[in-house]
C-alpha cells in the first residue's frame, strides 16, 4: 500500500513541475517559442560587413557546418515585415556587424507571420 502512495505522490509532483514549466513559457512573453519559431543550425559568422538600415544583409557561414547563409539586420521588437517576410530562424543582428563577427541571434516570427524580431 505504501508503494502505491509513494508512486502517486511522485506522479503528482512531476505533474506540478510540468505545469510550472508551461506557465513559465507563457509568462515569458514574445521570447517564448511559438509554433512558428525555428532555430538556425547554430551561430553564424559574417564574411562581409552588415551595415545600412534594417533589412540590410550580409554573407555569412554557420560556425559548426561552414554552410553559407545570410545575416539580416532587423529590429529587436516585433515589427511588420512588409511585402518580403523574413524566415523564422534566419541569423540576424540588431546593429551593424563587421566581417568576421559572430551572431547568436535569429529572426523570430509572431503569430500570423507578418511581424518578426531579432533575438
Amino acid at each position: 500500500m505504501s508503494r502505491t502512495l509513494s508512486t502517486l505522490k511522485l506522479g503528482t509532483a512531476m505533474a506540478g513541475i510540468a505545469l510550472a514549466a508551461s506557465v513559465a513559457l507563457v509568462l515569458a512573453g514574445h521570447d517564448a517559442p511559438t509554433s512558428q519559431d525555428a532555430w538556425a543550425p547554430g551561430p553564424a559568422t559574417t564574411t562581409e560587413e552588415v551595415s545600412g538600415p534594417n533589412g540590410a544583409t550580409g554573407a555569412a557561414v554557420y560556425v559548426t557546418t561552414q554552410q553559407p547563409t545570410t545575416v539580416v539586420r532587423w529590429y529587436s521588437t516585433p515589427t511588420a515585415f512588409g511585402s518580403a517576410p523574413l524566415a523564422a530562424g534566419m541569423p540576424c543582428t540588431t546593429g551593424a556587424m563587421a566581417a568576421g563577427s559572430t551572431t547568436y541571434k535569429v529572426i523570430r516570427v509572431g503569430q500570423g507571420s507578418s511581424r518578426g524580431w531579432c533575438a
